[in-house]
This record gives C-alpha cells, sequence and structure tokens, in this order.
C-alpha cells in the first residue's frame, strides 16, 4: 500500500496518496498492541506530507487534525510537529484559520 501511495505522490496526485497513506497509516495503528506505536509515524509522515499539497481547503483541515492529533501521542517524533507547522503554513498561504482542535473543549 505503501508503494502505490508513494507512486501516487511521484506523479503529483496528492489528494489520493495522502488517502492511501491514512489507510495505511490506519492499518499499521491497529496492526500492533498499541496506537502509537514507533512504526506508525513514519506513515503518519507520508501522509501529513502528501496532504499538505493539496490544494482542497477541506484536505488541509484534515492534515492539520491528523497533525495535531499525532503530536499529542507519546514518542511522537519532532518531524511530526514539523509537518504541522508546514500544514500551517499551506493553510495561511490560502487565507485560511488555524484553529486547534482542543478549542472546541474550552469551558468544560
Amino acid at each position: 500500500m505503501i508503494a502505490v501511495g508513494d507512486a501516487r505522490y511521484k506523479v503529483g496526485q496528492y489528494d489520493k496518496a495522502g488517502s492511501i497513506f491514512y489507510r495505511a497509516y490506519y492499518m499499521t495503528m491497529h496492526s500492533s498492541d498499541s496506537i502509537n506505536a514507533p512504526n506508525t509515524f513514519p506513515v503518519a509522515h507520508k501522509m501529513l506530507q502528501a496532504w499538505t499539497k493539496s490544494k482542497e481547503e477541506h484536505v488541509l483541515k484534515m492534515a492539520h487534525g491528523m497533525a495535531e492529533q499525532t503530536c499529542m501521542m507519546p514518542g511522537c517524533p519532532p518531524y511530526i510537529c514539523q509537518d504541522m507547522n508546514d500544514v500551517e503554513t499551506a493553510m495561511k498561504k490560502k487565507g485560511m484559520k488555524v484553529e486547534s482542535m482542543m478549542n472546541a473543549f474550552r469551558g468544560f
């Protein structure tokens, strides 16, 4: 599955590549004893890199949410937080408002 995502990425089909990487990420997360096993992070990285190149606002919002969630996972490597910064930069370039999903929990 990763090879198919890589091929889609190489030909510039970033949304499709990201979706394939998302499925691989989900499978990787659920194939181990822990959802934050170290082998999930490289797959998440590929997913986030692909979605960061999207021209679609909803894809960028999804990428931001996934990056934010992944950054909160124990053992998250620094490159995932850099991916989140890259997503935020891409969102700002499109004039999008960057909001933390944690804002929904304020006031509880």
